[in-house]
C-alpha cells in the first residue's frame, strides 16, 4: 500500500474514534480500543520509517548521480557554456575556463564578447544570427585572447558549435581548440607557394615524369633546352637526350639507383632544340618514397662550361701536384681566415704526423705562441677583412709545432694573391734547425773567443786575490804574536781572526775541489728518501745562526716557507749535497743584504718541457739584485757581477758554479730572478721523484716497462685543440680503450648524459663555450663518483690548489708525460672498480 493511502486510512480510524467517543456510553480507555489503537500506531510507526530509509537510499543515489554528471562536465575533453539572452556567461565547463586561460569564477556573469578577440567580433554576431533565425545548431571557427599566450597574435582559435538553449532565450556551446589545425593549414598553403617559387626561380632546370612523359616543367627547363612549355608537357622524355642509346642508358642507371638508394644522381647529355649536346648533372627522386607508379621529380644543372673547366683545371693542378710533391720545403695555400686549402706531402713529415692532418687544419696551428707568431697573427688579421686587398708578401722566423707537441726553429715565406674574386695565401715553410744551430755555434764560439783572454786574467786575479787576502790577515797576525807582546783578549781576538780567515781559505780550497770533482764527472751522489719539512727546518736554522754570527741577524728578518703537505712531504736526493746547495744560495744571499730580509723556501712545480713534477727550493733576499745583462752566465765557473779589481764583496766566484753543477747533475736546473736594487731570487729545481737514484750527466736509472691495458674501459676526452686531441687519440688508443671526443665544455657535458659506460674523463681546463671547471661540475652532479683528471697548460701550485678544490680527482700539466697520465689513469680506475 502507498504511504500516502495508509496514512488516509489512518486517518478515517482516527476521525470514526472520535465519533464513537461522542455517543453515548462510549467508554475511552476501553482495553481492546487502546490496545488496538496502540497497534496500529507501532505499524505506521514502522512503515514510516521503512519509507524514511528509503527516501535517504533515493538521495544518495541522486547525489552520486549529480557528481557524476557534473565530474562529466567540468572535465569532458570539450568545453562548454551557456550564455543568457544579454550573452552573459551563466555557466561554464572547467575545461572550457581553461581553454579560455581563466578561473571558471572569472568568467561565470561576464559577456561573452569580452573574451573574443576584435577580429572576430563580427563572426560571433553572425553565428548568434543564424541560430536565431534557423533555431538549428550552427558551427563557427572565432577567434579567442587567451591571457597565457605572450606572443603579438595573443590568439587562440576554437570551433563553437551552439544552438539554443531549453528556454528558447540563451545559447548552449560547445567549443574544442583548432588553433594547431589552423597554423597547420596556413603553413600548407605557405610551404606552397614557397615551392611554387622555388619551382619557377630554381637555376636548374626542374621537371615532373610519370612513365617517362613529361608532366611538367620550370621555365628555366624550357629556357635551357629551347623549347615552350607547350612544346614539352606531355612528350615522351626521349626528346632530351642526344640518342637513343643515351636515352636507355639514362633510363635503366636512374630507376636502378631510385630503387636502391631513393635517389639517382649522374651526368648525362641533353640536346638542345638546335641541335647542340649540353653536358647536365640530373638528380631524380620518386614523388612518393618507395612508390615509382606515382610518378618522379628530377633537376638537371647545365655544367658544360664547369666541364671544360674542369678539364683545364686538372692539367694545371697535376703540373702544380707534381712540382708541390718533389719539393722538400712545405707548400701551403691558405684561405683568408688563415684555414689551410692544400698541402703537400713535406708537411706531415716535418711536423711528424703519421696519418693525414685534420680537416679543419689552420695555418696557425703549425706554430707555438710567441712575438713573432704575434706579428703573423696580426698580419692575418689585416687579410681577413671583408674588402681586403693583397697585401703580405713577408718572410717570419717562427717555431714550429710538431705533432707529438716538440717544437723547432722555422721560416715561413707568406704571400698573398686574389683567385678570381678571393683572396687566398701561399705559404712556404722551410725547417731552420740547422741553420739556426749553425748560427748559435758561431755566436758562442766569437762570444768565447772574445771573452777567453778577460777570463784568464779574471780567474788568476781573483783567485790571487781570495788566497792572499786571508793568507796575509793570518800570518800578520801570527807574526803580531810573536814580535809583540799580547794581552789574553788580544790573542784570542787574533785567534779568531786566524780562525775566521783560515776557515775562508778552506772553503775555497773545498770549492775548488768540488768544482774539480764536477768538471770530471768524479763527483758520486748519494740519493735518499727524507722528509721535507724537517730538512728545510733544519737549513733554515742555519740561515738564522749564520746571521746571528754575522752580527746581521738585528738587521735581516729570515723567513721560511714550508710546502703544502698534501702535495710534496717527501723527497729522493743526495741530501748532504742539496743541503750544501742551499748554505751556498744563503751564503750568497746574506753577503749581497745588508737589511731586509732572506726567504727560504720550497713548492711543488711542473717541468714546463715535459710537464714532469719537480720540487723547486728558492731563496730571496732584499739585497743589491743583478743588473739583467748579467743574470745569464753568474752560474758559470769564475763568473762575478763585479770588476776583479773594484769589487766591495769578495769572492772567487765558484759557489753557484757548483750549485748548478750539483743540480745539474741530479738531472734538475737552476736559475735566478732579480731587479738591481729591488733583490734577487735564486730557485733549484730537482725531479719530484719517489723511488731509484740519480745519476750524474742528467740520466736516471732505466724504470721497469709498464704496460696498460684498459680494454673494456671507456674514457671522455674533453679538448679543444686538434693536434691535442690527435696526439691523445694515438697515445690511448694503444691500451685498447674505447675513446669518445668532446671539443667543448657544453658538449661533454650533453655526450657524458648521453652516453653510457663512460668510466673516466679526461678534461682540458682552458675550453670555449664552458670551461673546464664548470664542466667538470656539471658533470659531477650527473654522477659524483666519475674519475675526472685535468690536463692543462697552467701548472702553478695555485692552479693545483684550484683543480683540487674544484671536484677534479687528479691533475696533468701539459705537455703531457704519457707514463705519468696512463699511470694516473690506472689508478682512478682501479679505485673505480673497487667502489
Amino acid at each position: 500500500m502507498h504511504p500516502n493511502e495508509k496514512s488516509r486510512s489512518l486517518r478515517e480510524k482516527a476521525e470514526n474514534m472520535l465519533k464513537q467517543r461522542s455517543m453515548p456510553g462510549f467508554q475511552a480507555y476501553d482495553p481492546k480500543n487502546i490496545e488496538h489503537l496502540i497497534e496500529e500506531l507501532q505499524i505506521y510507526q514502522i512503515e514510516l520509517e521503512t519509507q524514511n530509509e528509503e527516501m535517504q537510499r533515493v538521495y544518495a543515489e541522486l547525489e552520486t548521480s549529480t557528481s557524476r554528471y557534473t565530474s562529466l562536465f567540468d572535465f569532458a575533453p570539450i568545453g562548454y557554456l551557456t550564455t543568457d539572452e544579454l550573452e552573459y556567461i551563466r555557466e561554464i565547463n572547467l575545461t572550457g575556463a581553461e581553454l579560455l586561460g581563466y578561473e571558471r569564477h572569472q568568467i561565470i556573469g561576464q559577456p561573452i564578447s569580452k573574451y573574443i578577440h576584435p577580429d572576430f567580433q563580427d563572426n560571433y554576431y553572425f553565428h548568434l544570427r543564424k541560430i536565431q533565425e534557423s533555431g538549428e545548431q550552427v558551427t563557427t571557427e572565432l577567434g579567442f585572447r587567451n591571457p597565457r599566450i605572450k606572443n603579438d597574435a595573443n590568439l587562440i582559435d576554437f570551433q563553437f558549435i551552439s544552438t539554443r538553449d531549453d528556454s528558447g532565450k540563451g545559447v548552449k556551446s560547445a567549443f574544442i581548440d583548432i588553433t594547431i589545425i589552423k597554423r597547420a593549414q596556413n603553413q600548407l598553403r605557405e610551404n606552397e607557394g614557397k615551392l611554387s617559387s622555388i619551382f619557377q626561380a630554381s637555376p636548374a632546370g626542374i621537371g615532373v615524369v610519370s612513365n617517362r612523359e613529361i608532366v611538367m616543367v620550370n621555365d628555366r627547363m624550357c629556357s635551357m633546352l629551347g623549347y615552350s612549355n607547350q612544346e614539352l608537357v606531355g612528350k615522351n622524355t626521349r626528346i632530351l637526350y642526344p640518342s637513343e642509346e643515351e636515352y636507355n642508358k639514362v633510363g635503366s642507371e636512374k630507376y636502378a639507383m631510385l630503387e636502391r638508394e631513393g635517389i639517382g644522381l649522374m651526368v648525362s647529355k641533353f640536346r638542345h632544340k638546335n641541335g647542340e649536346m649540353i653536358d647536365v648533372l640530373i638528380s631524380s627522386a620518386p614523388i612518393e618514397t618507395g612508390d615509382l607508379s606515382k610518378g618522379i621529380t628530377f633537376a638537371a644543372l647545365d655544367i658544360t662550361k664547369q666541364i671544360s673547366t674542369e678539364k683545364a683545371l686538372s692539367e694545371v693542378q697535376l703540373k702544380f701536384e707534381m712540382i708541390a710533391s718533389n719539393a722538400r720545403d712545405v707548400v701551403l695555400l691558405a684561405n683568408q681566415d688563415g684555414s689551410v686549402d692544400y698541402y703537400n706531402e713535406a708537411l706531415k713529415k716535418l711536423f711528424n704526423y703519421d696519418k693525414d692532418l685534420p680537416v679543419t687544419l689552420s695555418l696557425m696551428d703549425l706554430f707555438a705562441s710567441d712575438d713573432n707568431s704575434e706579428k703573423l697573427k696580426f698580419a692575418l688579421r689585416k687579410q681577413s677583412g671583408k674588402f681586403s686587398k693583397p697585401e703580405i708578401k713577408q718572410n717570419f722566423e717562427l717555431i714550429g709545432l710538431k705533432a707529438d707537441g716538440s717544437t723547432f726553429p722555422l721560416e715561413l715565406s707568406l704571400s698573398s694573391f686574389m683567385f678570381g674574386t678571393q683572396l687566398m695565401m701561399v705559404a712556404v715553410i722551410r725547417d731552420f734547425t740547422e741553420h739556426k744551430l749553425n748560427q748559435f755555434k758561431l755566436l758562442k764560439a766569437k762570444e768565447k773567443a772574445e771573452e777567453s783572454e778577460r777570463l784568464k786574467t779574471a780567474f788568476l786575479a781573483n783567485v790571487s786575490h781570495e788566497i792572499r787576502t786571508p793568507m796575509n790577515a793570518i800570518l800578520g797576525f801570527v807574526s803580531l804574536m810573536q814580535e809583540y807582546e799580547t794581552s789574553e783578549t788580544e790573542r784570542k781576538e787574533y785567534f779568531d781572526m786566524i780562525a775566521s780567515n783560515g776557515e775562508v781559505l778552506l772553503n775555497l780550497i773545498n770549492d775548488i775541489i768540488d768544482l774539480s770533482k764536477l768538471e770530471s764527472e768524479a763527483l758520486t751522489l748519494k740519493p735518499e728518501m727524507f722528509d721535507l719539512s724537517e730538512f728545510l727546518n733544519e737549513v733554515y736554522l742555519y740561515l738564522v745562526n749564520d746571521l746571528r754570527l754575522k752580527l746581521k741577524n738585528t738587521s735581516i728578518y729570515p723567513n721560511l716557507v714550508l710546502p703544502d703537505q698534501r702535495h710534496i712531504s717527501t723527497i729522493v736526493a743526495d741530501r748532504l749535497r742539496l743541503r750544501q746547495v742551499l748554505i751556498n744560495l744563503i751564503h750568497n744571499a746574506i753577503k749581497f743584504t745588508e737589511t731586509g730580509f732572506i726567504e727560504l723556501g720550497a713548492s711543488l712545480t711542473h717541468d714546463k718541457i715535459n710537464g714532469n713534477p719537480m720540487v723547486t727550493f728558492y731563496v730571496k733576499d732584499s739585497g743589491i739584485g743583478i743588473p739583467e745583462d748579467k743574470t745569464a752566465y753568474i752560474f758559470e765557473s769564475f763568473r762575478q757581477i763585479e770588476d776583479p779589481f773594484t769589487r766591495k764583496f769578495g769572492g772567487a766566484g765558484l759557489g753557484l758554479a757548483i750549485v748548478k753543477r750539483i743540480i745539474e747533475a741530479s738531472g734538475g736546473f737552476t736559475g735566478v730572478t732579480s731587479k738591481l736594487g729591488k733583490g734577487s731570487e735564486f730557485f733549484v729545481s730537482l725531479p719530484l721523484a719517489t723511488q731509484g737514484i740519480f745519476k750524474k750527466n742528467n740520466t736516471a736509472l732505466p724504470a721497469k716497462q709498464e704496460v696498460f691495458n684498459f680494454e673494456g674501459k671507456s674514457v671522455l676526452i674533453v679538448e679543444d685543440k686538434i693536434p691535442n686531441t690527435l696526439y691523445l687519440k694515438s697515445l690511448l688508443s694503444k691500451s685498447s680503450i674505447n675513446l669518445t671526443f668532446a671539443s667543448d665544455g657544453a658538449q661533454a657535458v650533453e655526450v657524458f648524459r648521453k652516453t653510457k659506460g663512460i668510466d673516466l674523463v679526461l678534461m682540458d681546463i682552458q675550453l670555449p663555450v664552458m670551461d673546464g671547471y664548470e664542466a667538470t661540475f656539471r658533470i659531477k652532479e650527473i654522477n659524483p663518483d666519475i674519475p675526472v683528471i685535468a690536463q692543462t697548460a697552467f701548472a702553478s701550485v695555485e692552479d693545483r690548489e684550484r683543480v683540487f678544490n674544484s671536484g677534479f680527482d687528479d691533475f696533468i700539466s701539459k705537455p703531457i708525460n704519457p707514463k705519468e697520465l696512463l699511470r694516473k689513469m690506472a689508478l682512478l680506475l682501479d679505485k673505480k672498480n673497487i667502489k
